[in-house]
């Protein structure tokens, strides 16, 4: 059978598209690879590989802090550049059931990064960074929130986008770099995205949805709901710790205006518990304030996917902020009718109120 030319003119052009297509995937691969050993070229030039580069979160980690810290080591190493993920204190039990159902390999804890070589992902300030912070050095910055007081005297690579979580941002770089997460890295940035966005419910950016949706598939869950309802009930469970360690757990230090701001996020596990576990932590707090030396503390109980709150203050000029922004306050405690959420409302309404009183010095 003979072709006609009309066919074998359409053979020939799929024949040479194929052809450009493969080349033009060659090109890419090798454009990919040399700006992988330029990264590592210009951190080896810059810094020097004789010692690792450790990448911490804030103190009392998290989960964001900790997988953050966990998939951009293994990002670094990728890229030719030796490094670890740290944390300074232990992942919380929310983290630590992440950390056993995905076989992830928990962070090293440290007491201190003095003399160390950082990057510090999700957080820029010094009140909530490590131990002998003031001694390290700072290469680089990847975070969510708002500018923090870390001003390192070098140039330094920043990446500080206003996305739910750091996990996104970490994220966003491995598309960036065309690398594949193991399914480990890849349910570590999910279980970060997760867990600070409530379950896409608070704060959720496009960016966030749609990582949660690609990192589902590489981390081979198959029911994100289900799972996120079991990171809520082993966050909540505060398994052996007592009120003075769950105060602590997931806390922040801030200044604003002049005065220390100690905030603190607690779950409760049913709506009914909101109240009871606030005044639970209102009578721990005089020992913690003494302890840590701020002007003000703020305990703010919440119960995932219940839209109230239970917020407890204590210290000089806390209660009247924590009316002014939230309503009338009982034995110390405002309850709130909404799901408050540190970043997105603590933050902004309390250092709004406290911006009004007169300056500390």
């Amino acid at each position: 059978m003979h072709l006609n030319n009309s066919i074998k003119k359409y053979i020939c052009c799929v024949a040479v598209l194929g052809s450009m297509l493969s080349l033009q995937t060659n090109i890419e691969a090798k454009n990919s690879e040399a700006y992988k050993s330029t990264q590592a070229t210009f951190y080896a030039q810059r810094y020097g590989l004789d010692s690792k580069l450790s990448i911490i979160g804030h103190k009392h980690p998290d989960s964001d802090t900790v997988f953050s810290a966990y998939a951009y080591a293994e990002l670094k190493n990728k890229l030719g550049i030796p490094a670890q993920a740290i944390v300074f204190g232990l992942p919380n039990d929310e983290s630590q059931y992440a950390i056993d159902y995905f076989g992830i390999k928990a962070p090293e804890s440290v007491t201190t990064v003095a003399g160390k070589r950082l990057v510090l992902v999700d957080h820029a300030t010094y009140s909530q960074a490590a131990e002998g912070i003031n001694t390290a050095e700072v290469v680089e910055i990847v975070d969510h929130h708002q500018f923090g007081n870390i001003i390192p005297k070098k140039v330094i690579a920043m990446r500080c986008m206003p996305w739910g979580s750091t996990n996104t941002i970490i994220y966003q770089m491995y598309l960036e770099n065309k690398i594949k997460p193991s399914r480990q890295a890849a349910g570590a940035m999910l279980t970060g995205i997760l867990s600070d966005t409530r379950n896409l419910h608070n704060n959720a950016s496009v960016y966030d949805i749609k990582a949660v949706e690609k990192l589902q598939k590489l981390a081979k869950l198959k029911d994100k709901d289900a799972y996120y309802k079991e990171m809520v009930k082993a966050a909540a469970s505060y398994k052996g710790k007592s009120d003075k360690e769950i105060l602590n757990l997931d806390s922040k230090e801030f200044v604003f205006n002049g005065y220390k701001v100690f905030i603190t996020c607690v779950n409760a596990k049913t709506e009914a518990d909101l109240e009871a576990v606030a005044l639970r932590m209102q009578k721990v707090m005089p020992e913690a304030f003494r302890e840590k030396d701020v002007d003000m503390m703020f305990a703010c109980v919440t119960c995932d996917g219940v839209a109230k709150s239970a917020l407890a203050c204590y210290g000089e000029n806390s209660k009247e902020v924590a009316e002014k922004a939230y309503g009338k306050a009982k034995d110390n405690v405002i309850l709130v009718e909404k799901e408050l959420a540190r970043k997105v409302n603590l933050v902004p309404d309390l250092s709004s109120e406290i911006d009004k009183l007169t300056t500390k010095k």
